[in-house]
């Protein structure tokens, strides 16, 4: 799991009527008629009234809107069959007093919603994706609803995001092959040096969480470490799994590469059209990763 950094390119804001505020004008229309045509002051001081609180939701509505920015975005980077979890937070130039929003995110085109409720400044918000395949899912729109303060219009700020994706990463899992190029990884759990704190996913042993972390910001991240011996160097070769079909050879890859990272040993990759050369660390890894997330066989990479 990591965060990117993204771009807001452009906002548009819009509105609409919503059942309660139809409603609203079908009620209000025959009571002016009827004041005006009676010339009753008491139902037309009554009508003047309920037209002015009419605009002043319209007014209040909009600015409310108008106020709010994207204040985060953590992108998830997972695997493949693990439903990631979007999370960010809004920002808002004035204090409201209520925020009842409804956010949207458009990835591949397809929507993910959620609702927060919440009376701060800067409201978090979690949305649970859909199961995506592996590769690189493009992350085009955040979308804020809102019907504040009294329902009768429905006010949505579109946000267009450039440059931000999700990486699905191939589903780790061994097949008892031996395509390596010098010995062989297997899970372990002996860590050295404290390396980075990384966003925990649903699925992985609570053994690694940071439990400080969580008790004191209430978010679910776990350490990584690398290893302080002298590790042993491997390559994890594509060609030697002859065995395998393609998404069964990238998780096979994709099994090695996470065991040498959990065990700090020095490994690289090796793919058609490319060749990474045995690293550690973080940045190592999920470079590893990202080019089996991305792999095409008809395309040359350069993750």
């Amino acid at each position: 799991m990591s965060s990117e950094q993204y771009i807001e390119n452009k906002r548009r804001l819009r509105f609409k009527l919503t059942r309660f505020g139809l409603l609203f004008i079908l009620i209000l229309a025959p009571l002016l008629a009827a004041a005006l045509n009676y010339n009753n002051n008491p139902v037309c001081l009554m009508v003047f009234m309920l037209m002015g609180l009419f605009f002043v939701s319209f007014v209040k509505g909009g600015i409310n809107m108008l106020h709010l920015h994207l204040r985060q975005l953590d992108v998830p980077n997972t695997f493949a069959k693990n439903r990631a979890v979007l999370s960010g937070s809004v920002s808002s130039l004035r204090r409201l007093k209520s925020i009842f929003l409804d956010v949207a995110v458009i990835v591949n085109g397809r929507p993910s919603r959620t609702s927060v409720q919440d009376t701060d400044t800067n409201p978090d918000f979690e949305i649970m994706l859909p199961f995506l395949p592996r590769g690189v899912h493009n992350i085009s729109k955040v979308i804020l609803s809102s019907s504040y303060p009294m329902g009768l219009f429905q006010w949505s700020l579109s946000l267009n995001i450039q440059d931000c994706s999700a990486w699905i990463y191939p589903a780790p899992r061994d097949y008892g092959e031996k395509g390596l190029s010098k010995g062989r990884v297997t899970p372990g759990d002996d860590y050295g040096d404290f390396d980075q704190l990384t966003k925990w996913q649903q699925g992985e042993p609570l053994s690694g969480l940071c439990w400080k972390t969580l008790a004191r910001t209430d978010r679910q991240m776990k350490k990584t470490f690398f290893s302080t011996r002298a590790p042993s160097e491997t390559v994890f070769n594509w060609q030697q799994l002859t065995s395998l079909k393609r998404e069964d050879k990238l998780s096979q890859l994709c099994f090695w590469v996470v065991s040498a990272h959990k065990q700090g040993r020095l490994f690289g990759l090796s793919l058609p059209h490319q060749h990474i050369e045995p690293g550690t660390g973080s940045q190592h890894y999920h470079r590893c990763l990202m080019s089996l997330a991305s792999f095409n066989p008809g395309l040359s990479h350069a993750v």
